[in-house]
C-alpha cells in the first residue's frame, strides 16, 4: 500500500509539473497575444492618424482649390475692370471730340453769321451809296 501511495504520489507529482508546464506555457503565449493586440492597437492608432492626416490634407486641398478659384474670380474681376476703364476712357475721349466738334460748329455758325452781317452791311453801304 506503501509503494501504491508513493507511485500515485510520483504520478501527482508529474502531473502537477506537466500542468505547471503548461501553465507556463499558456501564460507566454497569453503574453504574446497581449503584445500582439497592442502591437495591432498601435498599428490601428497609427492607420487612424494616417487618415485623419489624410482628411486634413484633403481639406487643405479643397482649401486651396477654392482659394485658387476665388483668386480666378479676382483676377477676372480685375479684368473686366481694367476693360471697363478703357472703354470709359474711349468714351472720355469721344465726348472731348464732340465738345471740339461742337465748338468747331459754334465758331463756323459764328464766323458765318459775322460773313452775313459783313455782306449785309455792305449790301447796305452799297444801296447807300
Amino acid at each position: 500500500l506503501d509503494s501504491l501511495l508513493k507511485e500515485t504520489s510520483n504520478i501527482d507529482r508529474a502531473y502537477l509539473h506537466e500542468t505547471k508546464e503548461k501553465m507556463a506555457l499558456n501564460q507566454e503565449l497569453l503574453n504574446e497575444m497581449k503584445e500582439q493586440t497592442t502591437l495591432h492597437e498601435e498599428g490601428i492608432e497609427k492607420q487612424q492618424q494616417e487618415l485623419k492626416e489624410m482628411d486634413e490634407t484633403a481639406l487643405q486641398q479643397e482649401i486651396l482649390n477654392e482659394l485658387k478659384k476665388y483668386t480666378a474670380l479676382q483676377q477676372e474681376l480685375l479684368n473686366l475692370m481694367k476693360e471697363k476703364t478703357a472703354l470709359q476712357q474711349e468714351t472720355l475721349k469721344q465726348m472731348e471730340k464732340i465738345v471740339e466738334l461742337t465748338e468747331a460748329k459754334s465758331l463756323q455758325q459764328e464766323l458765318l453769321n459775322l460773313k452775313i452781317e459783313r455782306n449785309e452791311k455792305a449790301k447796305s453801304s452799297c444801296t447807300l451809296m
